[in-house]
């Protein structure tokens, strides 16, 4: 599990699961998976070294996401293999009944790191979520920010923010969008922070395909 989370990112094959109408913007985006490793801070270029335990936890969950959703396209076959490889534990319907997951989740492994995180990692349908049980709100932002750039600087795509939005007084919602230059398909970084301690998670980093300008409703976290 510690290559998960220490900045060793899965070099996948290229996909063949995608439908036609993200096909083009998918390929392009499994090859940043050879080209990310040394530019992310969570792959190693840390900013600064902390031992604020939620910091870690904020960055722990941000190389987990990039190495399960964003190295594998959301894949759901790749994301079953890794799991299996690095011996996740999946939750069964009766241990995810009390997490309340959202609809678009599968399958829900369990992740422990040896700095004390918890993390889950959810699988659906061109779909993927690491939800965090503490991360510091500000760090992940950022580290999801620098990756959303990062991304599209590399893949030659245009980066925005779509929404930032503070959805109650602990809770806040930052949407990225890395789309080609006419906006009408790509991929979407959503980034769900909530501070309160007692919340059953602190971050939860979801990966969505659209496949026309905009998006439908609010994401959920």
């Amino acid at each position: 599990m510690g290559g998960l989370l220490k900045g060793k990112p899965v070099r996948p094959s290229e996909t063949q699961a995608c439908l036609q109408a993200r096909r083009v913007v998918v390929n392009k985006f499994m090859l940043a998976a050879f080209l990310l490793p040394f530019t992310l801070s969570a792959c190693g270029k840390i900013r600064a070294d902390t031992n604020d335990a939620a910091k870690v936890h904020a960055r722990q969950a941000a190389m987990l996401f990039f190495n399960a959703c964003v190295a594998t396209g959301a894949d759901e076959a790749k994301l079953a293999a890794l799991a299996a490889k690095e011996k996740m534990l999946e939750l069964n319907s009766e241990q995810k009944q009390p997490f309340h997951f959202e609809p678009e989740a599968k399958r829900v492994w369990g992740v422990h790191s040896e700095a004390g995180g918890r993390f889950f990692l959810v699988s659906g349908k061109s779909y993927c979520s690491v939800k965090a049980k503490q991360a510091d709100a500000e760090e992940i932002e950022a580290e999801m920010a620098e990756m959303a750039a990062k991304v599209a600087e590399n893949l030659n795509l245009a980066h925005r923010i779509m929404s930032e939005e503070q959805l109650a007084p602990t809770i806040r919602q930052v949407v990225h969008t890395i789309a080609e230059q006419d906006g009408q398909k790509g991929i979407l970084f959503s980034v769900y922070t909530h501070t309160d301690a007692k919340a059953g998670a602190q971050a939860a980093l979801n990966f969505h395909y659209f496949n026309e300008a905009g998006t439908q409703g609010r994401l959920k976290p």
